[in-house]
């Protein structure tokens, strides 16, 4: 049951720590491809 408790609080940090890292990947890929350009 414990295991279950610590999985379901990795899967929230998974899913709330995702978004904003993608999307600070995807602007500095923007921010590289304009200064390559």
């Amino acid at each position: 049951m414990n295991k279950w408790n610590i999985k379901s609080i990795c899967y929230k940090l998974f899913v709330f720590a995702i978004p904003p890292f993608l999307y600070a990947f995807s602007d500095k890929l923007d921010y590289v491809q304009s200064n390559i350009i």
